[in-house]
């Protein structure tokens, strides 16, 4: 239990702490208020630094997301009702976030950012990329 336990909070921390790091773009997008040019191309040059980093990053992160994966799973052989439910629970919403990067969010980034436009401090940000980044 101890040992699951440990697991389970040092994999929750590691990946909430990755996607704090997606401050940088998403307070100039979501949390201030206009949203100005200047903010989406901010945005937008970080998720292109994020698709052109290291495949490595990638694998250590996948590792991560299956080790809680299975952390979660290994829970489930205690089979106390009260633990069902809520690893019930814990896995439909592990799963849930894992399909929707694996579908939604990776694929949008690798096929919009990964070459963004030469731009200056004051060019106006191109529409097909406004959505997305958005």
């Amino acid at each position: 239990m101890g040992v699951r336990a440990s697991v389970v909070v040092c994999v929750t921390s590691f990946l909430l702490g990755s996607l704090f790091t997606h401050w940088i773009a998403d307070s100039l997008t979501l949390w201030k208020s206009p949203v100005t040019d200047e903010h989406l191309w901010t945005a937008a040059l970080y998720y292109s630094i994020l698709t052109k980093g290291p495949v490595q990053v990638l694998y250590i992160l996948s590792a991560i997301v299956l080790l809680g994966g299975a952390t979660i799973f290994w829970s489930l052989r205690d089979g106390e009702a009260g633990n069902l439910m809520f690893d019930g629970g814990s896995i439909f919403l592990y799963g849930t976030t894992v399909i929707m990067y694996m579908y939604s969010v990776l694929p949008n980034l690798f096929e919009k950012f990964t070459s963004i436009p030469m731009h200056s401090a004051m060019s106006a940000f191109p529409r097909s990329l406004r959505s997305p980044t958005l």
